[in-house]
């Protein structure tokens, strides 16, 4: 039966009142929650459930009629912007419910751009490799073994080619690049290699070793995880950090590392707050993975001017890949073009497992 007139004046004429009293609920659980001890055991699916439950009543409640405003004129979307995209990317991880296991699995590929040559020549070669990581929970009891795999170094371009092929095609290059491996083995791909993490190490976090205890004590609040970060950075006095922080909140969201996914969605703060981060839109990963392209562009780096890139999905909050971008090369660097990617990562998973570290079988 429909309700009577009166009952649905009344019911429009809350409506900005429920609005109203959804969001102070959502900045009000915003502001006092804290994040949970991420480790095997410990139960966390009924606090990220009670989110959810509080995230969908009160989309419910802004939304009200759905379409449009009172009149059914369409209501103006917002713009797109780097930092709504990341938002987006915060609300979605910390909605995602904690995973518990011995040991956090993931496996990525990754792909180096070193310039290299001989007496007579210099060309650019790709070193691809693949990347399989048992990381554990309790690093004080068990070991973190990490299996790496070298798929084929090949020359860059055409021209790169015919210029190896013209130094007599060497199977052994020497490194030009200040960054590069001094020695580069052209040769195709090799087997998988296991290599051991040291005890109580937990992974890298912007370019320096990181304990479980370090990652345990990270906050879970915007301003906090900022401060915790920048107590890591070891840049030049009077640099600008904040290409350094978007590393370091890369590091955090990669799925490398066992922390909890507030301090994730935190880390996404983090890099919407960033001075020159920027929208890119709708981009596809190198595995054809569709995303959100942002990016960060720095002066400062040796090879010249670098744009750093992720790849987001923002309706998951999952990291499908980074690159950096060489946008004006230094002197040292003038045989590397413009526009060149010489670092990329894509991330091919993540999960939490009781299983017991084993090589991969491809």
């Amino acid at each position: 039966m429909a309700e009577p007139r009166s009952v649905q004046e009344g019911n429009e004429r809350r409506r900005p009142e429920a609005q109203a009293e959804a969001r102070a609920r959502l900045l009000a659980h915003a502001g006092t929650a804290r994040r949970r001890r991420f480790r095997p055991g410990r139960a966390g699916r009924a606090g990220a459930a009670a989110v959810c439950v509080v995230a969908a009543v009160a989309l419910t409640l802004v939304t009200g009629n759905g379409g449009g405003d009172d009149d059914g004129a369409p209501i103006a979307q917002p713009e797109r912007t780097a930092d709504r995209a990341l938002l987006a990317a915060a609300d979605a991880t910390a909605r995602r419910s904690p995973e518990t296991g011995r040991y956090l699995h993931t496996s990525s590929r990754e792909s180096t751009l070193v310039s290299a040559g001989t007496a007579n020549s210099s060309f650019l070669v790709v070193r691809d490799r693949r990347t399989d990581r048992w990381q554990a929970a309790d690093p004080t009891r068990d070991v973190s073994p990490v299996w790496t795999k070298r798929l084929a170094v090949r020359p860059q371009t055409a021209a790169d080619r015919k210029a190896w092929k013209a130094a007599g095609s060497p199977a052994l290059v020497a490194g030009l690049s200040r960054t590069g491996e001094p020695r580069v083995e052209l040769k195709r791909a090799g087997a998988w290699q296991k290599s051991g993490t040291a005890v109580g190490k937990a992974g890298t976090l912007g370019g320096r070793n990181v304990t479980a205890t370090q990652l345990d004590a990270l906050p879970a609040d915007t301003t906090g995880l900022r401060t915790a970060l920048l107590t890591r950075y070891q840049g030049k006095s009077g640099a600008k950090a904040d290409p350094w922080l978007f590393t370091a909140a890369r590091d955090l969201l990669d799925g490398s590392l066992p922390v909890h996914p507030d301090v994730q969605a935190a880390a996404y703060r983090v890099l919407a707050e960033l001075e020159g981060v920027e929208l890119l839109g709708p981009v596809q990963d190198p595995e054809g993975r569709p995303g959100t392209g942002i990016a960060l562009n720095e002066a400062g780096d040796e090879r010249g001017s670098v744009r750093h890139t992720l790849i987001i999905d923002e309706g998951t909050g999952r990291l499908l890949a980074a690159k950096d971008v060489l946008m004006e090369p230094s002197r040292a660097y003038t045989r590397v073009p413009a526009g060149t990617v010489y670092a990329a990562t894509v991330y091919e998973g993540s999960e939490w497992t009781d299983e017991r570290p084993s090589a991969p079988k491809s």
